[in-house]
């Protein structure tokens, strides 16, 4: 169980890989840089930027103009960059999103010289356990896993068990992208072998559900916390969320609808999963944790693209208020 009692400063790190976004109605103007735990490496810095916690991201670059441009941007956001690998002719994938009417969002992928894939020969799983030491909690996603190769992530395994091993507490989000696995099986051995390391889940049931088959919210929560998971986030979409810990299990309803019409539903659970960890960081409860996630997910999802407006990302302060999180 994560320490969210912790009077230290939060020391985070991320594992992953950020992209290139273009969205389709601008095809050839890149729109921004993201990806799944990159978002929630920045939703994290401004939620935490009142604090001293420190944010650190790790993946790999290329030796591009773009890699250096994302680079920059990252610490000109805050955003600890010492563990981020650079690899001589490589360069960052690219996605472009696609949106339904109703704010759905489809992907295309091109990782053809995706550097982030060679992550674990540039560096170590020893080398960035080392590195890791003191920190609070080490975040990763289902596809931080899948873009590894299979010795690749193997290494990955073996940093988890590390950082589990020095009381690090694992959070993982499975975020389910069928087209980077070679088979559902695949996808499920993976997980079923990450999950007994993890402190705290923070899935969505159509991930969970599409990879396990798993009948309801509340199946998905019972399986995971067999494996040893003390604290589990199952997220539904616009339905309740299911929460169970050690202790008790719960379901919150979504209380905070987003007031405008949806544009993008990206990066809708990446930033649930900042204000939550930041609520829970904070010492708040589950129930306040829960809401403050939803309201900024509610926020998020009324912007094209990952990353909204920095002015328009509410505080931490706002989010857990009572009027708020009631």
């Amino acid at each position: 169980m994560i320490n969210f009692a912790n009077d230290k400063p939060a020391r985070l790190a991320l594992l992953g890989e950020c992209m290139v976004e273009y969205l389709a109605a601008a095809p050839d103007v890149p729109h921004a840089y993201a990806g799944d735990t990159c978002n929630t490496a920045v939703y994290l810095r401004r939620l935490l930027a009142a604090t001293e916690a420190k944010i650190s991201y790790i993946t790999a670059l290329g030796d591009d103009a773009i890699s250096r441009d994302m680079l920059a941007a990252w610490q000109l956001m805050g955003i600890d960059t010492a563990l981020v690998s650079c690899i001589a002719g490589k360069a960052p994938g690219r996605y472009t999103i696609v949106t339904a009417a109703d704010g759905e969002r489809g992907f295309h992928y091109d990782r053809t010289a995706a550097a982030v894939r060679d992550l674990f020969r540039a560096t170590s799983s020893a080398r960035l356990s080392a590195a890791l030491q003191g920190y609070t909690l080490f975040y990763l996603s289902g596809i931080s896993m899948a873009i590894l190769s299979q010795a690749e992530r193997e290494q990955l395994y073996d940093l988890v068990k590390r950082l589990h091993a020095a009381h690090v507490s694992i959070v993982f989000d499975s975020n389910y992208r069928p087209v980077l696995w070679s088979s559902v099986q695949e996808a499920r051995c993976a997980y079923a072998g990450l999950y007994p390391y993890v402190s705290l889940a923070l899935v969505s049931y159509a991930d969970e559900s599409a990879v396990f088959a798993d009948s309801s919210p509340l199946a998905t929560a019972e399986r995971i916390a067999s494996l040893g998971v003390p604290e589990i986030v199952v997220k539904n979409g616009a339905e309740p969320c299911t929460v169970k810990t050690t202790d008790a299990q719960q379901t919150y309803p979504v209380k905070q609808p987003a007031q405008h019409a949806v544009q993008d539903t990206t990066a809708a659970g990446d930033s649930f999963n900042a204000a939550y960890i930041s609520a829970r960081l904070g010492g708040y409860d589950i129930a306040t944790a829960i809401a403050a996630a939803q309201r900024l997910s509610a926020q998020v999802i009324q912007f094209p693209g990952a990353i909204i407006p920095e002015h328009h990302t509410p505080t931490l302060a706002h989010l857990t208020a009572d009027d708020n999180a009631g």
